[in-house]
């Protein structure tokens, strides 16, 4: 069998496949937008068990040091990606995060950044550039970490994240009361956490509006690569049917 013949096949598993797949993240960020629009922010003196949205300033206990900038913090994250195969890939990814919570004057609830996903966009909190490789700065930052990633290309982007005590964040998740220490040294047992659940767990300087539309974006965007795979697999399947 020639080539020519095979490619109705190979169209039918890859189309379907690309559309299951991208039909899953789609629906999954859809019903992330439901559920944050179903749960407006409340107090956090009035937290029940369950989805929720609150808003509050953030405090912590002691602080940490963000890797790339040195800035003493509550938070950071600093990602590290290269081009490869159509698509950034991570190269190093790095967290350090004290015991943090929300304060909104009626009450506090701690959150975990290490487990959430921290979207963040004020310049203040964000930075970005790129290294070339190889360059001074980029083998200096990989002997400080201990990291010898195998980086392919001209060159990679990075960007750190910071939060720090005082900023005002919206966190989104499952309201429930500790069992003990949401993070090490942080919660007491009966103190109320945000946790993940198997949909959403954001924390975020955007207000819920905004994080409403970024999900409705995501999937849009995998619910269009979904039809595109399913058209493939469509083809692929009309054409297997046509030549049997």
């Amino acid at each position: 069998m020639d080539l020519a013949a095979w490619l109705p096949l190979v169209a039918l598993v890859l189309g379907g496949g690309t559309a299951a797949g991208f039909g899953g993240m789609a629906w999954r960020a859809f019903q992330a937008a439901r559920i944050i629009a179903a749960n407006p922010p409340r107090a956090i003196g009035e937290l029940k068990p369950g989805p929720t949205e609150v808003k509050g300033v953030l405090h912590g206990e002691g602080q940490v040091q963000s890797v790339l900038s040195q800035r003493n913090c509550l938070y950071s994250r600093l990602l590290v990606e290269q081009y490869r195969r159509n698509r950034w890939e991570p190269v190093l990814e790095r967290r350090e995060v004290t015991g943090v919570w929300l304060d909104d004057g009626s009450g506090r609830v701690w959150v975990n950044p290490r487990e959430a996903q921290v979207i963040v966009s004020s310049p203040r909190r964000v930075q970005a550039g790129i290294f070339e490789v190889p360059s001074p700065e980029l083998t200096q930052l990989l002997d400080r970490l201990g990291e010898q990633p195998q980086i392919l290309g001209p060159f990679v982007r990075w960007r750190e994240e910071v939060l720090e005590d005082g900023d005002v964040l919206h966190a989104v998740g499952a309201a429930r009361r500790g069992e003990g220490a949401a993070q090490e040294g942080a919660a007491q047992e009966g103190a109320w956490e945000i946790h993940g659940t198997g949909t959403f767990h954001v924390l975020s300087d955007r207000d819920d509006a905004e994080v409403i539309r970024m999900w409705q974006r995501n999937g849009q965007q995998r619910a269009g690569a979904a039809a595109l795979g399913g058209l493939l697999a469509l083809w692929g399947l009309w054409n297997v049917i046509s030549g049997a």
